[in-house]
């Protein structure tokens, strides 16, 4: 006979139980402090902020626990924190834990529901290809290496993730004014939910720039998020680069631009200049609709040990490396330039 479980929505009493089970699946190297914190996993749960569910043994033991993260920024939660207790995968624990998750989603009203999957283990992202969830970025370098080791550490590895996004209610069409080099990757991440992409013409940017910089301090990172794009878009972004990562000691930056901006393809390019390079899109990260998000990275993300699984994260997979060895290569370009003309 099958293991029975009780599935449902956390409760005060599981707060413990979902500690030990955190400790049980990743020990002490879970990049989210929050989860070895009873009484911080019970406040966020009351405050709205997280709506965890949970699966219980007949002994009434928290055997898994999963999550939506409503984004303070975006009209969309992430579904993470997912972590079922090893003696008892294999169960359909999971699908449970994802099904009410949903179901809570379409409660709350958000727009969509985004979930990060591990690129070094493929069977996560197996399950999310039988279901309605399309890959649409690639988040390399994204977490601190386990056990909180510094990049500049043996074996200090950061790890990436898949982005996956599922929309509550998908739009008709998506006005992207990208540039020519990403157009096809971007029609084909839509296209997997059939819905069309309108490639508008770019326009120069004028008056000041709007910026947004959210912190990440648990996985040493920060996200930039443009609202408003203005003629001095390049000289602000190499002005926060260097603050964040030469002040702050931040790995991984995220640039977030407002997909149907027409000044989007100036501000890409000008983002490129820097060191940014193309990540993917981000569905809903703005009020006014999607985003197109880039990355920029301090440290090699190790590409080779990267397992995607289907065509669709393959082919997303191998244009963001493709971008990423571009714009770094143009980096080291302009920089030694720089120094060749210091030397002079």
């Amino acid at each position: 006979m099958p293991p029975i479980y009780n599935v449902d929505r956390f409760l005060p009493g599981d707060a413990r139980g979902v500690v030990e089970c955190v400790r049980s699946v990743y020990g002490a190297d879970y990049p989210r402090a929050c989860l070895y914190d009873p009484a911080a996993i019970t406040q966020l749960n009351a405050s709205g902020q997280l709506t965890s569910v949970v699966a219980r043994d007949t002994e009434g033991s928290v055997v898994a626990h999963a999550a939506l993260e409503i984004f303070g920024w975006a009209p969309v939660a992430e579904m993470g924190m997912v972590m079922i207790r090893p003696s008892d995968r294999g169960q359909g624990v999971l699908e449970r834990l994802t099904t009410l998750l949903y179901g809570r989603a379409q409660e709350i009203g958000i727009k969509g529901v985004v979930t990060e999957l591990s690129t070094t283990d493929p069977a996560p992202q197996r399950l999310v290809a039988d279901e309605a969830e399309m890959p649409c970025g690639l988040a390399l370098a994204a977490w601190p290496p386990a056990g909180g080791a510094s990049r500049t550490e043996e074996g200090g590895v950061r790890r990436s993730f898949l982005t996956c996004f599922r929309y509550m209610k998908k739009p008709t069409t998506i006005v992207a004014a990208v540039p020519s080099r990403h157009r096809m990757v971007v029609r084909a991440i839509y296209r997997q939910i059939d819905v069309d992409v309108d490639f508008s013409s770019g326009a120069r940017a004028d008056g000041d720039s709007c910026i947004t910089v959210i912190p990440i301090r648990e996985w040493r990172s920060a996200l930039i998020r443009i609202d408003a794009i203005g003629m001095e878009i390049e000289q602000r972004l190499r002005e926060l680069v260097d603050e964040l990562v030469h002040e702050n000691e931040c790995e991984t930056l995220y640039l977030d631009l407002p997909l149907s901006n027409e000044c989007v393809e100036e501000a890409c390019t000008a983002a490129e200049e820097v060191g940014f390079f193309f990540s993917g899109i981000g569905p809903y990260y703005f009020d006014t609709g999607d985003a197109l998000r880039l990355q920029y990275l301090t440290s090699e993300p190790h590409i080779s040990r990267l397992a995607l699984v289907g065509p669709q994260a393959i082919a997303l997979g191998e244009h963001v490396a493709h971008e990423w060895a571009r714009v770094r290569s143009r980096k080291w370009a302009q920089e030694l330039r720089t120094r060749r003309i210091h030397a002079a």
